[in-house]
């Protein structure tokens, strides 16, 4: 499974009723179009990257998860899932 199956399989399996309330979202930014290049420029995007973010109380708290993603998703998609529902169940704390 690619990372972002496994982001939407977490996602649907975990967080539903929390993305269907618009508490959580999933954004797919591509780094190589222009027409993402506010939020390219803020997370300092330049590959491919999966960050989680959250904004309370006007603060925003991010967390980059790329190197975990990319070492565990293709080969081992429910060490990544796991983690990954760990790391939003964390955020949301």
């Amino acid at each position: 499974m690619s990372i972002q199956e496994n982001i939407q399989k977490v996602m649907d399996q975990h967080f539903a009723d929390e993305t269907k309330s618009g508490k959580l979202s999933f954004h797919i930014i591509d780094y190589q179009q222009m027409e993402d290049t506010s939020k390219i420029n803020k997370y300092e995007v330049e590959d491919p990257t999966l960050i989680i973010t959250r904004f309370k109380k006007g603060k925003e708290k991010t967390k980059d998860l790329t190197e975990f993603a990319f070492d565990t998703s293709l080969h081992n998609g429910k060490v990544f899932r796991n983690g990954f529902h760990e790391e939003i169940n964390e955020m949301f704390r």
